[in-house]
């Protein structure tokens, strides 16, 4: 990143960091070396220091400013958005470790037998036999006949009035196939909090030889297909089949509307023998 950026570890280090506003030429650094967009993050950095300028001298006192926790809230949402950027940007590359990008959590299923975690706003877990109502809901997309998702019972995991099943797809991809099926599953959740929010996404991977795949995940602010993306990572169901797993990718929402979604083409079937999973995941946001 210090080669892309043209600036040291340091410096992008501190720009990340919330204690100010970092400037207009490192923001736009910081940005490029990710991937982003720099003219958005231009108009966006813009905006900002006119805000940050604007309670500086309103109402107050020649040389005097607001206090320090007020700026801080508007640079420190600044700065986690430039966190979530260069975190999405890495894990996309491919450029963590499998045992980096994910962490088991060692207490989900306490934590969920006893409800809400501490200072969420929201919290809610979706799946395939979990409870659906106005905050969480599925959406699947299957072939029809043999091809669809499938039932499976034994998923290890029965919180949050969840039951013991989960469906999973095992297409095999047929490279002389003109149309490849396509089998997708959906998980959302309807928030109903207004603003940017860093929230925190697990999944549970069943507990059964059907979690044989390596999946990859996507996470978007909206229902729509356009909506904009703000997560993507992969899970090697195999290695964590019947434990809960942590995203490895800081979430900012601001719709109010998440969409988590896997697809199974089949194109990392190709024995024929292998099946990716959907259980229950969980979404929590502060």
């Amino acid at each position: 990143m210090e080669r892309k950026a043209g600036y040291s570890s340091s410096a992008l280090s501190a720009a990340a960091s919330g204690d100010r506003l970092p400037s207009l030429a490192l923001t736009k650094a910081y940005v490029g070396a990710c991937g982003g967009d720099q003219e958005a993050w231009t108009i966006t950095w813009n905006a900002l220091r006119a805000d940050l300028d604007n309670k500086t001298h309103d109402g107050q006192a020649p040389g005097r400013r607001p206090p320090r926790v007020r700026l801080n809230r508007r640079v420190l949402r600044f700065s986690a958005l430039l966190v979530a950027l260069g975190v999405t940007g890495a894990a996309t590359l491919g450029l963590f470790r499998e045992g980096v990008l994910f962490q088991p959590a060692a207490s989900t299923a306490g934590e969920t037998k006893r409800g809400r975690p501490p200072g969420a706003a929201f919290n809610a877990v979706a799946g395939p036999s979990c409870p659906r109502d106005t905050t969480r809901s599925v959406r699947i997309e299957g072939m029809s006949g043999r091809n669809g998702w499938k039932d499976a019972r034994s998923s290890g995991w029965t919180g949050a009035g969840c039951k013991d099943s989960f469906l999973f797809s095992e297409l095999a991809y047929d490279a002389r196939a003109e149309t490849q099926a396509r089998n997708a599953f959906q998980w959302r959740f309807t928030t109903g909090l207004r603003g940017p929010r860093q929230c925190t996404l697990m999944v549970y991977v069943p507990k059964s030889g059907l979690a044989g795949q390596r999946v990859w995940y996507t996470v978007r602010d909206g229902f729509d297909e356009e909506a904009r993306t703000v997560g993507e990572f992969t899970l090697d169901q195999r290695v964590w089949q019947g434990r809960w797993v942590s995203a490895p990718v800081p979430l900012i929402v601001t719709s109010g509307l998440v969409t988590v979604e896997i697809t199974d083409t089949g194109r990392d079937n190709t024995t024929g023998n292998q099946a990716m999973a959907a259980g229950p995941v969980r979404l929590s946001c502060p």
